[in-house]
């Protein structure tokens, strides 16, 4: 692979997903936070959606996939709690 095509897969240029959240990239403001309970809600949709599905594929695939959807999920809520108990400690400090 050549030096070029390395750095553009490093920047992103050619559609690799993006780099993922660090654990200290908390919820900063309510306009994240808003956005954050939208991907929940979403989450939780899709989580359904598959959970309830009739499907044929290999049932520790479809298992393996569900629980990484709920790892995620769980995941999320937490970052929507941290930034909750942020912001109420925040009202209260007035």
């Amino acid at each position: 692979m050549c030096d070029q095509v390395r750095g553009d897969i490093r920047r992103g240029i050619l559609g690799t997903r993006p780099p993922a959240r660090r654990l200290d990239d908390m919820i900063r403001d309510d306009r994240q936070y808003r956005a954050m309970q939208e991907r929940v809600l979403r989450f939780r949709l899709a989580l359904t959606s598959i959970e309830t599905a009739n499907d044929l594929n290999d049932p520790r695939k479809r298992q393996a996939g569900i629980d990484a959807m709920r790892a995620q999920l769980d995941a999320l809520e937490r970052e929507l709690q941290a930034y909750d108990t942020k912001r109420n400690r925040s009202e209260r400090d007035r």
